[in-house]
């Protein structure tokens, strides 16, 4: 008998229905004083967090990112003015899959009277992905177990063992996202009647593989 190896690739993926809503605020506040740019973020950063509670939600949103920088006019000319500051922040929550939970909040942020209207991003995930990526891996390898006994059988080998196996880089797709923003103006927004539709994709995650196979000649 003769030694030789097949070397073939399989890959495959599998989906589920989201059950997170990750809710992103970002919030601008400008002020001709440095604490007065601190100010109105820190209230308005406050009455967001309240309106989560009064909405049901336990884990209040951490700040991601916060910056304060100088406000200039004509910054680039050779005489530029300083007008003030601008400080930013931002806020991640993630909350269940329920709709109901998410029209309040946008709702909340919509009806606010507060002067700073955050901007809002939504992303629809699945909290663990790491069961998806075990099940993906799983029929990845099955799919390339198959392709080379398909082609073992071609060409009158027999599989006795794998040589090698390399996983490759895993993929994912997230979910549909939906960006709103809350001007002063425009405080119906996301009222009951205009609430948007919105019906996430699945996520998806998938995993490659590529096996050599010992293999020996049947003849």
């Amino acid at each position: 008998m003769t030694n030789t190896e097949i070397t073939v690739r399989g890959n495959a993926s599998v989906s589920k229905k989201p059950d997170t809503i990750r809710i992103s605020l970002s919030f601008d506040s400008k002020d001709e004083a440095y604490s007065g740019a601190i100010d109105n973020l820190n209230t308005a950063i406050s009455e967001a967090i309240a309106l989560f509670k009064q909405c049901g939600v336990i884990d209040e949103p951490q700040t991601d990112r916060f910056s304060i920088n100088e406000w200039w006019d004509n910054e680039y000319s050779d005489a530029p003015e300083l007008q003030g500051y601008e400080a930013s922040q931002h806020l991640e929550a993630r909350i269940d899959m329920n709709m109901d939970r998410l029209q309040l909040i946008l709702v909340g942020f919509s009806n606010s009277t507060s002067s700073l209207k955050p901007r809002v991003r939504l992303n629809f995930e699945v909290r663990d992905t790491n069961k998806m990526l075990q099940e993906a891996r799983k029929q990845a390898i099955n799919a390339a177990k198959r392709s080379a006994e398909d082609i073992a059988a071609q060409l009158d080998l027999k599989i006795v063992g794998i040589k090698t196996i390399e996983y490759n880089q895993p993929f994912s797709g997230t979910s549909s996202s939906i960006a709103l923003n809350f001007s002063e103006g425009d405080t119906d927004l996301v009222a009951e009647a205009s609430m948007p539709m919105i019906s996430p994709k699945d996520v998806m995650r998938g995993d490659d593989v590529t096996i050599t196979w010992e293999c020996q000649t049947l003849s």
